[in-house]
């Protein structure tokens, strides 16, 4: 069974072993494997809740810029093919000025 859990505990267990528990018995105090513990100190040791908050916050905010930009890349593109096709037609469809 897997238990997902959320930045904030991640970051309150993770105090817990820096005030001195040893990191086997917070594994098995908390039901987690000892590489996931160590793998959660990599990314999240000496981090306060609130820098987990600001983080993730940042991260959304640049996914969503990503997904507009996008969007405006293909409402480009399909302006460009629109406009190329019409110009394609535009040109093919024009008999050659006669002179004279």
């Amino acid at each position: 069974m897997t238990k997902r859990m959320t930045e904030s505990q991640i970051v309150a267990i993770l105090k817990e072993a820096e005030a001195g528990m040893p990191a086997k018995d917070l594994c098995r105090k908390y039901g987690i494997a000892s590489s996931t513990f160590y793998k959660w100190k990599e990314k999240y040791g000496g981090m306060e809740a609130s820098d987990v908050k600001r983080l993730k916050e940042r991260a959304d905010s640049v996914s969503d810029f990503e997904l507009r930009d996008i969007g405006v890349l293909a409402i480009c593109s399909c302006f460009a093919g629109l406009l190329f096709g019409v110009l394609m037609k535009f040109m093919v469809g024009r008999k050659p000025k006669q002179s004279g």
